[in-house]
Parts: structure tokens; sequence; C-alpha cells
């Protein structure tokens, strides 16, 4: 059952972020502790840092506080095998500390819908959010 309300004003931003997306998920370090503790490495903090950086200097507007729904298409530099779910992630985790987004739960994004092809010469993730609503 769809519990969407429709909306005349409806608000969408288009994100690009240049680059190969990083996979936070094969990307861990342990780090000895009791209990040990399971850390992203240096690349993708490196990776999220300057893609919030770049979301936040690069796009002024936000959808936070909003109901969203994601369209992602990801351009990969080389047919290596990526599970398309961890580059959804790294890129969701760098859209809600960019401030783009408020949150990446259930309450506020839905999954519109993603693909993956290969573009040798320029990687990149293309982003639509379009705002939506539905009941909670």
């Amino acid at each position: 059952m769809d519990n969407r309300k429709s909306s005349d004003h409806t608000k969408s931003l288009e994100i690009v972020i240049p680059g190969q997306v990083v996979s936070q998920k094969n990307n861990k370090q342990i780090i000895p502790s009791k209990p040990p503790r399971l850390v992203d490495n240096a690349i993708v903090k490196k990776w999220r840092k300057e893609t919030s950086e770049y979301l936040s200097d690069t796009y002024k507007d936000n959808l936070r506080g909003k109901q969203v729904v994601a369209i992602y298409t990801f351009y990969l530099k080389d047919r290596v095998r990526r599970d398309i779910d961890n580059m959804i992630s790294s890129c969701n985790d760098a859209l809600v500390e960019s401030g783009i987004l408020s949150d990446d739960n259930w309450k506020v994004l839905r999954i519109g819908g993603a693909e993956a092809t290969v573009d040798k010469d320029n990687p990149r993730a293309e982003i639509v959010l379009v705002e939506d609503e539905w009941d909670i």
C-alpha cells in the first residue's frame, strides 16, 4: 500500500559526486579494545570528509527535514564487482554529513532506484533527490 501524499510544490535536487564512490562496508579496520571495535579505515574517512566538504561547498540548497526519494546512477571506473547497496550507503552518509539531508533512516529516505554502468573516463555518482511525503 502506498501512503504517499500528492504535492504541487515538489522540490528536487540533482547531485553529482565526482570520482569512484568507496564502499564503507568493505573498508573497515579492527581497533583492539574490549570489546574490539570495527571502524572505517583511512580511505573511507578521507573520501567521506572530502565528499561532504565538496557537497557542502557545491550544493547550497538542501532537503533537511523533508521526506525524500533518492534515485542513484553510479558510473564506475572499471568492471570490478562492487555492491551497489554499499555505494548507496556511502553516498547517503555523505549527504547527511554535508547537511543536504537530515538523516537517512526509513522515516526520511526511500530508495527509488539504483543502477550502475562503466565510465572509465568520468567515474561519478549522480543522485536525484525528490521531495515526497508518506505516512509514518
